[in-house]
């Protein structure tokens, strides 16, 4: 026929020509898998789900990893994988070296092995630093992870120690700024929340275990991560350390005594001094206290730009920040051996407090458990009875720093006294003030302000002050003088018309307060909220959002439950109490 034109293959143009296999890219890339997975790590490049499985594998079903051909290509202009390529060829020579028994000539190519810089790639990643502090969660854990790891096959113990002060130096930036906002103790380890340059950075301090490794983690792909990562927090604190003026790599600004410790040399020492966070960095110049009041003010001003918030209310926000680094101010703190030393001379001092420890225990502490001065010690055992007290400080448990810091003030220190019962320690990262279904703890509603403390309601319920039960009687006589004058009032206008007596009626009488409960009224503009915008819903859509209703409906019956089983467990808690406090009166009478 002529005029038709060319028939177009079959899964040649469309989806099928979007992807690419991982074999296909192997081929076309000329590395092996793990090169390939370590390439894909570091360019962040990962598989991709297409719409049709089969239309993206050209008819196949067999389950493949797919990646985006575009993708793929790019890669073939990659500096990365030209190092590689060149590294596998220096392999290969240094194979043939070792199979003509040629040793001298192995070591002479093993010394001039390629290595490749990630440089370029943090560039190209990250095009603005604020991107890179946005990316900060992640690499701070991995780095704080691995910098309490042994040395193992598959990890370095140069990236172990690269991770380690990368954390420290990290950590002292945020001590320097007093940027710390929140912290919180788990069974994982130590959760902290920071404000870098305007940013919420939140990342996971482990505890100091014994390492054992985990079956089910590949730690060779966990080592390139922490690779690339490494990379990335250099860049970031050599830049976060140089907006503050401060010396990089970090410098301690007082030296101090000279050191009783021998067996370490003099830079190893200063490591572990910067290491021990307890000592303020040195600066390159010191900033200028107006300079600083001006550009606060600047700041604010575009910061309620920015937000579209009043300048007042900003303002406002940034008052409270001001009384949260200043915590700590006037605290000397001294810590136990028993006690965590790191992350609490880290809360501690981020928020404007000092703290010192045992000498012997590890180097950095500034002054002696017998300072008279000390007003704060953590100990996280009972003090015994023999054992020496000083009644110019506290003894508190470690939970108080945390606690403290989390309510943005100090807490009363006797609920945190040694061989005391602690509070509840809740989670500061879930600061929700209403929830509708979902069981919130009374401590925790209680600290966000939305109930009081039914001990103080009952004592003001039940012993009312002298001046409100004056002001009660005023009121009460008041009322009965204007009851007698408006019966007298009526008697004598009887005779006179209505009009007259509907006049007379009409008097201004003492309204009483009405009290609203802000709660109960939030929880009912919500659901009025809540039900204004479920009839907007489409019908398309309505069976998702049953669904939704569905689950919160359970929510509903597990959170009373929930208060069912807390119900119980405080009754048996005060009868326990009861029943100790005869148990002390019969032994103090017999």
């Amino acid at each position: 026929m002529t005029g038709a034109g060319k028939m177009k293959k079959k899964y040649a143009a469309g989806e099928a020509s979007w992807y690419m296999t991982r074999k296909q890219a192997l081929d076309k890339l000329q590395v092996n898998l793990r090169d390939f997975r370590r390439l894909c790590i570091l360019k962040g490049i990962y598989p991709r789900e297409p719409i049709k499985r089969t239309r993206a594998q050209k008819g196949s079903t067999e389950k493949k990893t797919l990646y985006y051909k575009k993708d793929i290509q790019f890669l073939l202009h990659e500096p990365l994988i030209w190092k590689m390529w060149d590294m596998k060829a220096r392999h290969k020579k240094i194979q043939k070296a070792k199979g003509k028994l040629d040793y001298l000539g192995a070591k002479r190519l093993k010394q001039g092995r390629p290595k490749y810089e990630l440089d370029h790639l943090i560039k190209e990643r990250y095009p603005t630093f604020s991107d890179a502090v946005r990316d900060l969660d992640d690499p701070l854990s991995l780095c704080c992870l691995f910098a309490i790891m042994p040395a193992i096959t598959k990890v370095s113990d140069a990236v172990v120690a690269d991770c380690r002060r990368l954390t420290v130096e990290f950590m002292h930036y945020v001590i320097e700024t007093r940027a710390l906002r929140k912290a919180f103790i788990s069974i994982k380890g130590y959760y902290f929340q920071a404000e870098v340059q305007g940013t919420v950075v939140t990342w996971i301090v482990p505890h100091h275990f014994v390492y054992t490794r985990p079956e089910n983690v590949d730690m060779k792909v966990m080592s390139v991560f922490a690779e690339f990562y490494v990379t990335l927090l250099g860049f970031i604190n050599y830049r976060l350390y140089h907006t503050l003026n401060l010396i990089y790599p970090p410098k301690l600004a007082l030296t101090g005594a000279a050191p009783s410790d021998t067996s370490l040399s003099t830079a190893e020492l200063e490591a572990e001094r910067v290491a021990a966070l307890n000592t303020p960095l040195n600066r390159v110049r010191l900033p200028d206290a107006a300079e600083e009041e001006g550009d606060e003010e600047a700041e604010l001003a575009l910061m309620a730009a920015a937000a579209g918030d009043d300048l007042e209310e900003v303002r406002a926000r940034r008052q409270r920040t001001r009384r949260l680094q200043r915590l700590f101010a006037g605290c000397r703190v001294f810590i136990g051996r028993e006690v965590p030393r790191e992350p609490l001379v880290f809360a501690v001092r981020a928020l404007g407090g000092t703290c010192s420890w045992d000498a012997t225990s590890a180097p950095g502490g500034t002054y002696g458990e017998t300072d008279e001065t000390i007003t704060h010690q953590l100990t996280d055992r009972p003090v015994l009875a023999d054992a020496k007290k000083y009644a110019s400080r506290y003894y508190v448990q470690p939970q108080w720093v945390m606690d403290s810091v989390n309510l943005g003030q100090l807490r009363p220190v006797q609920l945190y006294f040694p061989g005391q019962e602690l509070p509840a320690h809740l989670s500061p990262f879930k600061e929700e003030e209403v929830t509708w279904g979902e069981y919130v703890p009374p401590d925790k509603l209680k600290l966000l302000g939305q109930i009081e403390d039914s001990e103080v309601k009952e004592d003001t319920e039940e012993e009312p002050s002298s001046g409100e039960e004056d002001a009660q009687e005023e009121e009460s006589g008041e009322e009965e003088e204007e009851e007698e004058e408006a019966e007298s009032e009526e008697e004598m206008e009887e005779d006179e018309p209505e009009e007259q007596t509907a006049k007379a009626k009409m008097r201004v009488t003492p309204g009483k307060i009405e009290q609203v409960n802000e709660r109960k009224e939030k929880i009912k503009e919500s659901k009025e909220e809540f039900w204004m915008r479920a009839r907007m819903i489409k019908k398309k859509d309505k069976h998702r959002f049953y669904k939704l209703m569905k689950r919160k409906k359970m929510m509903q019956e597990e959170a009373k439950l929930l208060t069912k089983k807390r119900q119980v467990v405080e009754k048996e808690m005060v009868e326990r109490k009861k029943q100790q406090k005869k148990l002390q009166k019969k032994a103090a009478q017999a």
